[in-house]
């Protein structure tokens, strides 16, 4: 590939344009980057402490000014660490001293920072922090992004990747998507996510889009009235977000993508009649595939890969079907990932996934689950992903998670948190369940919630208490 299009710089599209025409009624142009005010706040960093070589912390929420920091930052910058404004607060900022400086746009209370600065940066103030007096040595041939994995168990992994990696993944959605700098993105997903920042923020500044950018916590009306200005193209969002708007069929079917990724999606957004893109990646790989539910199969379908990516699946020599552990070789995956345990570099571009799927008939890749969620009670393995599509199955369960827990004798039992759509309405879920499964696939406890503990990217989490 050519060394052009692996530089983030040269791929932007910088402009002589102002302020005003950059950053307009809280939208942001990505054709009209303006290269004089870039450069002078460059300038009024390292004024302010930053080095060239450092390491940054970006802990910005979600607003118009991320990516424009970001776009700043980068010619400064060995690594660019995306941190989690829910993970990380004051007390545990840098805690693994991973970071030179960090950028942020609230003021943080925190022993370890060395010097404070602020700053204006696109008409917000903006505070530096310096946690380092010492300039990062440390050779690093190419600059690296830096995500955190936003996993159901609360446990999150530093996944390295490198510049030209995002480029070629920015490139490939953009492409495949067909982002035109004359279109308009609504984006409602967390930008310091690896979805989230790879669509609305790489593949839409590199093609030029212009993207409104909402807090990660939104509401229906807000995001509704948004949309019923038409002016918008794009819609990009997480599954939370989906089953709040998916009633909305007239306000959705004006829009010409309306990509969700971030979690599985749920049966009321695959049933209903608004065409819904559903994105399949992950932090570690970045974009997979993409499907359109118009020509889907289920709600585990997602699709084709995009270029550059190719999806095998490892069989378990034993049985003779087509599932199997889910393989990504792709120019796009990360290089490293660094655990609360050890550092793994990911060799040949290539790193088998804890999801299990098959390809179908057409050809489409389906995605079935996490194989670690195969539990083995009293001697038979039990699929929680199993145990929970036949709760869907009974009408009235909106959402659920059926997890493994210890009883007073440390015997394991099978344990279902349920909303439900309607509680006024009395349903024996045993009873419905029994049609489907056995008694020792039926949890023993069933706690009723009004809600369910959901991460950043509405993924449902294993632990509910």
């Amino acid at each position: 590939m050519d060394s052009n299009i692996e530089n983030v710089e040269n791929l932007l599209k910088y402009s002589k344009c102002g302020m005003e025409e950059f950053i307009k009624e809280d939208k942001i142009d990505y054709s009209k980057i303006p290269i004089n005010i870039i450069n002078q706040y460059r300038d009024d960093l390292l004024s302010k402490g930053i080095f060239t070589g450092c390491r940054v912390g970006v802990l910005i929420k979600n607003n118009n000014i991320f990516f424009p920091v970001v776009i700043t930052l980068n010619k400064l910058c060995s690594q660019l660490f995306f941190l989690n404004d829910i993970i990380y607060n004051d007390n545990n900022i840098d805690e693994k001293h991973i970071i030179d400086i960090l950028i942020t746009d609230k003021p943080i209370k925190n022993s370890n920072y060395i010097g404070e600065e602020k700053i204006n940066m696109f008409n917000e103030k903006i505070y530096i922090y310096l946690f380092s007096q010492n300039n990062y040595k440390k050779s690093i041939k190419e600059r690296e992004y830096v995500f955190f994995t936003s996993g159901t168990t609360g446990k999150s992994d530093m996944v390295y990747k490198k510049e030209s990696s995002i480029c070629k993944e920015a490139i490939s959605i953009s492409r495949k998507l067909k982002f035109q700098k004359n279109e308009k993105m609504l984006v409602i997903a967390p930008t310091f996510h690896a979805y989230g920042n790879a669509y609305s923020c790489f593949a839409a500044a590199f093609a030029g889009v212009t993207v409104k950018y909402l807090p990660n916590i939104s509401t229906k009306t807000k995001i509704l009235k948004e949309l019923q200005s038409n002016e918008y193209n794009i819609l990009l969002s997480t599954p939370f977000y989906f089953e709040q708007l998916i009633e909305n069929e007239e306000c959705l079917s004006k829009l010409r993508l309306k990509v969700c990724s971030g979690g599985k999606v749920g049966k009321k957004i695959f049933s209903s009649k608004v065409n819904i893109n559903n994105a399949y990646g992950s932090t570690e790989t970045g974009a997979i595939s993409i499907q359109t539910f118009e020509s889907a199969g289920s709600n585990t379908d997602v699709g084709n890969e995009y270029d550059g990516v190719k999806v095998m699946f490892l069989k378990d020599n034993k049985k003779n079907d087509l599932k199997g552990s889910v393989v990504i070789k792709s120019d796009y995956i990360a290089h490293k990932i660094v655990t609360q345990k050890e550092e793994q570099i990911i060799n040949n571009n290539t790193i088998v996934l804890k999801d299990e799927g098959y390809r179908n008939s057409n050809d489409d890749i389906v995605i079935l689950g996490r194989k670690d969620r195969i539990v083995n009670i009293a001697g038979e393995k039990i699929s929680l992903n199993e145990v929970e599509e036949i709760l869907y199955k009974i009408g009235n369960v909106k959402e659920t998670r059926v997890v493994v827990k210890l009883d007073n004798d440390m015997q394991e039992y099978l344990c279902a948190y349920v909303v439900l759509n309607d509680k006024n309405m009395p349903i024996n879920l045993r009873g419905e369940m029994m049609k489907y499964l056995p008694i020792s696939k039926i949890p023993k406890k069933i706690y009723f919630k009004d809600f369910l503990l959901k991460t950043e990217t509405g993924k449902i989490k294993e632990k509910q208490e």
